[in-house]
């Protein structure tokens, strides 16, 4: 587990979110944005990391994927320690719904990384892995997922049933 980290006074709270192929299109970034923006009190910027920027609201703040990442697996990309963000990310999916005030996702245990728990297995009391939906973490703080996965990115591939496994 990732060790919990000191928060520096000008760390930035980042919203963060992955968008690529076609499955999801650039209204469900927005939508996310849109719904972000409406639950909470915190100040923060919200990012994408897609390949394709277009027809995204014009306060998402943009960055490219790396070629050769597709579907889940983009997702240890969020982790790289050389992505210019210093702070706290909070990642969402593009599905995800939010209804009500977000602040604690933000606010709980500083310096920590958190996950949900992979609530679609959650009545068997074995079941301990994680549901990437949800992910709130610091910069810099799990960079060994991504350094880790671009090493040997098609062993991780085929051994883990994506990322959520990965991660685990």
């Amino acid at each position: 587990p990732a060790a919990s980290v000191e928060i520096p006074k000008d760390a930035k709270n980042y919203v963060l979110c992955i968008k690529h192929g076609k499955k999801y299109g650039p209204e469900f970034v927005n939508r996310l944005y849109k719904m972000v923006s409406r639950h909470t009190t915190i100040d923060f910027e919200f990012v994408c990391l897609t390949d394709d920027k277009s027809k995204l609201n014009k306060n998402i703040t943009t960055y490219d994927l790396p070629f050769g990442l597709e579907g889940w697996w983009c997702k240890p990309y969020m982790f790289n320690k050389d992505l210019p963000l210093n702070g706290q990310i909070l990642y969402l999916d593009l599905d995800v719904v939010i209804a009500g005030n977000i602040d604690k996702l933000f606010t709980y245990r500083p310096g920590d990384w958190c996950i949900i728990r992979d609530f679609t297995r959650s009545m068997r009391p074995d079941w301990k892995k994680y549901n990437s939906s949800v992910i709130r973490f610091n910069s810099g703080q799990l960079d060994h997922i991504w350094t880790k996965f671009k090493t040997h990115q098609k062993h991780h591939q085929r051994k883990h049933f994506g990322d959520q496994d990965y991660i685990y």
